[in-house]
């Protein structure tokens, strides 16, 4: 590897820092808003004004992660016909539509609607931030990059639920989904 490196292979490199970090920063914030969605949806459902049946609570639980799983394909190639960053623009608007939703759903039809809209953000933004990442590292780089994407993700995951644990400590269940 070159010690000295132009001012345009300098400014490259912080670029691609830059969206890298930027990637990595919204896959926690995406991943957190799934697990605290995945942990306070279930407690939120069997309370008042839902007392869903377990049945119920499991197919709306559930909604989130089966749309995910069957759009990112449908995403992942959209995004690469119509560009990542409207896709991962959607990813983002997505979780505020989805949230708002979830907060002031009044009945177990407008929770499934709401987790629908949740699952297509992790659905929109996985395929286009992975892509993105792909094209942005040669060979050499993409594994090691990739791998640190991947824990950004898992760390994602284990904040939600500990962010969820800290504001019960203050706030109602349905308040998580501010």
């Amino acid at each position: 590897m070159r010690i000295f490196l132009s001012f345009s292979e300098r400014r490259i490199l912080n670029a691609k820092r830059e969206v890298y970090i930027i990637l990595c920063v919204l896959v926690v914030c995406v991943m957190a808003a799934w697990g605290i969605i995945g942990s306070v949806l279930p407690i939120y459902m069997v309370s008042a004004p839902f007392f869903a049946s377990p049945l119920e609570t499991g197919i709306v639980t559930a909604t989130p992660a089966l749309t995910s799983l069957l759009l990112r394909i449908p995403f992942g190639i959209l995004s690469d016909r119509k560009g990542r960053r409207p896709i991962l623009i959607l990813s983002l608007i997505s979780p505020i539509i989805s949230s708002t939703l979830f907060y002031f759903s009044k009945s177990v039809q407008m929770l499934m609607i709401a987790g629908v809209i949740h699952g297509i953000s992790t659905a929109t933004y996985v395929p286009a931030s992975l892509s993105t990442i792909s094209c942005l590292y040669d060979e050499n780089e993409r594994q090691r990059i990739l791998g640190l994407y991947t824990l950004s993700s898992s760390i994602g995951v284990i904040l939600g639920p500990v962010l969820l644990d800290i504001s019960f400590s203050f706030a109602e269940v349905k308040d998580a989904f501010i």
